[in-house]
């Protein structure tokens, strides 16, 4: 079953061309700090898979050590490999706004399941998992806005691929019973609730030292 809805395709150039042209002072911003910020490219070109498991590179502004290239396909929280500049550009998201290309190039779209290391389809998916590759994957999804405000809390630096097969379990399901009704209307709202999650981790109240020792802080 195609998960593409009608219309969506239009949507996606018109908003990733739009916000390529509004954001793109603050993509270069977030370059120049990469670039102060440790040695090594600005931009990360991250394999993925795709519609139908094809795989593409996916663009972001690099948030990891170069050096820190070996070490688990995901980053728990505290993840040591991350720089100082990367942590604030994850938890803005500014990292990903160059994905935007990506959206205008047709890999992916604007809202849609985040699109996985091809070793982790491989690995972890089953038919559940799978069925959300018939979908193109998106800059953000229902199950995405979930793991930014809670998935991540149940990852634990210590074993983090074992924790995060659970949470990419549940991140998909969200996902998959969204794709099954989903119109370009819903996926309006779903981009307004991503920036306001966005917006409420970013001005959240500082953790206390009892919250920062909680496990996978």
């Amino acid at each position: 079953m195609n998960h593409a809805r009608p219309g969506q395709r239009v949507v996606d150039i018109l908003l990733s061309a739009a916000g390529l042209l509004v954001l793109s002072p603050v993509i270069l911003a977030g370059a120049i700090g990469v670039k102060l910020g440790s040695p090594g490219p600005v931009f990360y070109r991250a394999p993925r898979a795709g519609v139908d498991g094809r795989v593409f590179h996916m663009l972001k502004l690099r948030t990891m050590r170069q050096a820190a290239a070996e070490g688990p396909k995901i980053t728990a929280p505290g993840d040591r490999r991350v720089t100082p500049i990367g942590r604030f550009l994850r938890a803005s998201k500014i990292d990903e706004m160059p994905q935007l290309l990506n959206v205008l190039k047709g890999d992916m779209s604007i809202v849609g399941p985040r699109p996985e290391d091809p070793g982790i389809v491989r690995d972890l998916y089953g038919a559940a998992e799978l069925e959300t590759l018939r979908a193109r994957p998106g800059l953000t999804s229902p199950g995405t806005i979930w793991y930014y405000e809670q998935g991540e809390d149940h990852l634990d630096a210590a074993d983090v691929m074992r924790h995060y097969e659970a949470v990419m379990r549940q991140k998909l399901a969200i996902d998959s019973r969204y794709l099954r009704t989903a119109t370009v209307a819903t996926d309006f709202g779903v981009v307004l609730a991503t920036v306001a999650a966005i917006l409420k981790r970013m001005f959240a109240r500082p953790k206390s030292v009892g919250d920062a020792n909680r496990p996978g802080q």
